[in-house]
């Protein structure tokens, strides 16, 4: 019940600092810092406190996370009042007071502590960078004294104390003494609130001995199963691929009819396993091509109106029903503008992709992936994030740290292997997208991964490079793994080879012949969904080109020159329904380590 009382309030503590200033005021700030050999460390803070308002006490907060180091607090005692102290992400609070009674006017309070900054960053040299007073109070200090004691001799002129808000490297508000191994000091003026005072001490390498590394506590525990972990992911993914994944080798069946009378939005979707904004955005011409609607352009094409010419039929699936239904209720009488195309909501386009993708997953005679494909993907998916996690872990402490440490990380994992699916979605052997779509989308997730490894790597830190290695491959190899671990149903199989044919024909023009030219308008959105308008239209580049009813605008005597006005049409219409298209370092006076502040509560 303490650690929730105290969590409740390091959250609210923040929202009275505007005021706290005025409630207390601290007349004498002593600190003693006795450093061992390994820089560790014993640290006494005496704080003649003076309260003008009646208050609890005082909470004292220690950073614990400097850019990529971490250092330890333990030890903690205070002379003479009750405390209860606890961790919040990258911070030690220590609430000094009881919550029954209230104090006014002078206080003293005796704060003492073990602090451990690990080994310095630096490969030339060792540093002594230490926030005597850090920039986290919320009140006037009229007075700083500090005494510290180094374990060895030191070059007296590589001191320095600065004074003053975050990243002052003003000397003037403080003055200091070397005698020996020792150095004492004092400001010359009150700090104010938020103000801190540093010493920084710039010494030769090794004169730290049996430093402890810098990294999070606890974090050995995954390095030390960063191996096991990454081999289970490793092994437990191709097993679950093995056993339950893997799909028989497709051989196309040649047709020149489109199987099963397909749409084009439905192609697309056996095509790439799933429904893309592009599928969606082709059938305006599939229904003009039907006699739906006509579309009429401007001579320039920068404008373009659609104009009902009658419902959908009874045969229509319930995806195009959404979307015809839908769209022509954005204009007036039947006509719909690129302008009104702008308030098509999001939700139309996600339900009408939704619709579709239930006509082969809800049913089970037109179901393409087996029922269980999905749970194999999920749990393939999170070996990669448990790969994943022993890294966030091993630099963050993450598995001992606070809520919302352990939700940044889930946040970061889930920023890693969402692209990791995507690659290996375009990698994926058994996709039957074609080979440039499939290496155009490998690049750009391969760009964006690499950005993620860049940034992984620098956020690690101190973590050994052979656990970084070992969690970060495995969990890259788990998720690409997790498109091929959905297995097609016979139907499934059956229709990829029809679909695969059917393919065959539209780009090779496998068969006697293409066929007279209106075929080249039949087949155009099944051609543009497949990505292959070129190749479709050079196939009647012999014909004489007669402009559909169905369209109205500039003249136009060219199959490949229709085809590239069509594709900027549909590409208008892909903008609309895409939804993801939208209309640490030390510095200055808080230095390497120690520092925070406090206030009162």
């Amino acid at each position: 019940m303490k650690k929730i009382r105290l969590s409740l309030f390091i959250w609210l503590l923040f929202l009275g600092q505007a005021v706290a200033g005025d409630a207390f005021v601290i007349d004498h700030y002593t600190i003693d810092i006795q450093v061992m050999p390994n820089n560790v460390y014993q640290v006494q803070e005496h704080l003649d406190v003076h309260f003008n308002a009646p208050r609890h006490g005082l909470y004292r907060t220690l950073p614990l996370r400097f850019g990529n180091r971490w250092a330890v607090v333990d030890g903690v005692s205070v002379k003479g009042a009750p405390f209860i102290q606890a961790r919040s992400g990258d911070e030690l609070t220590i609430k000094i007071g009881s919550e029954d009674t209230t104090v006014t006017g002078p206080q003293v309070y005796d704060i003492s502590y073990r602090y451990d900054a690990g080994a310095d960053s630096r490969p030339d040299m060792d540093v002594f960078k230490h926030n005597i007073v850090g920039t986290g109070w919320n009140t006037d200090i009229l007075d700083v004294r500090f005494d510290i004691r180094m374990p060895k001799d030191f070059d007296a002129e590589q001191v320095a104390c600065t004074a003053g808000p975050l990243g002052s490297t003003d000397t003037k508000p403080v003055t200091w003494n070397v005698v020996g191994r020792r150095i004492t000091g004092h400001t010359l003026t009150p700090l104010g609130p938020h103000e801190g005072l540093t010493v920084v001490l710039s010494l030769p390498e090794g004169y730290w001995k049996d430093a402890r590394s810098p990294q999070p506590p606890n974090a050995w525990i995954w390095q030390r199963f960063a191996y096991p972990v990454s081999a289970l992911a490793v092994i437990l993914s191709l097993l679950i691929w093995f056993c339950f994944g893997r799909d028989k080798k497709i051989c196309p069946i040649e047709t020149l009819d489109v199987p099963d009378n397909m749409t084009p939005a439905e192609i697309g979707y056996i095509l790439n396993g799933r429904v893309d904004s592009r599928d969606l955005a082709v059938m305006p011409l599939y229904w003009a091509q039907k006699g739906y609607l006509t579309i009429e352009e401007d001579p320039e094409g920068e404008k373009m109106t659609l104009c009902r010419v009658k419902k959908l039929g009874k045969d229509a699936k319930p995806f195009e029903h959404t979307m015809f239904d839908t769209l022509f209720e954005l204009g007036e009488d039947g006509t719909v503008s690129s302008g009104d195309l702008k308030l098509l909501s999001r939700k139309t386009v996600t339900r009408a992709g939704e619709e579709l993708e239930s006509f082969f997953g809800d049913s089970e005679d037109h179901a393409v992936y087996t029922a269980n494909s999905f749970l194999w993907q999920l749990s393939v998916t999170g070996l990669s994030a448990l790969a994943f996690w022993g890294v966030y872990a091993s630099a963050t402490g993450a598995l001992f740290a606070d809520f919302w440490t352990v939700v940044l990380g889930l946040a970061l994992a889930a920023f890693f292997i969402t692209p990791a699916i995507g690659l290996g979605a375009s990698l994926n052997l058994q996709s039957t997208a074609t080979n440039g779509i499939r290496l155009w989308r490998a690049l750009v997730m391969l760009g964006v991964l690499a950005l993620y490894g860049l940034v992984g790597y620098v956020y690690a830190g101190d973590v050994p490079l052979n656990v970084i290695g070992a969690g970060m491959g495995s969990s890259l190899f788990a998720a690409l793994m997790v498109a091929q671990v959905s297995r097609r149903t016979p139907y499934g199989d059956k229709i990829v080879a029809r679909v695969l044919g059917f393919r065959n024909h539209v780009l090779r023009g496998e068969g006697p012949s293409a066929g007279p030219s209106s075929r080249y308008f039949e087949l155009l959105p099944y051609a543009m969904v497949m990505n292959m308008n070129e190749s479709w239209a050079s196939r009647f580049k012999a014909m004489a080109f007669i402009v559909p009813a169905w369209y109205l605008g500039s003249r136009i005597d060219d199959f490949g020159l229709f085809g590239e006005r069509m594709d900027h049409t549909v590409n208008t219409m892909d903008g609309v329904l895409d939804p993801s298209d939208g209309s640490g370092a030390d510095d200055g006076a808080d230095g390497g380590s120690g520092g925070g502040g406090g206030g009162d509560w």
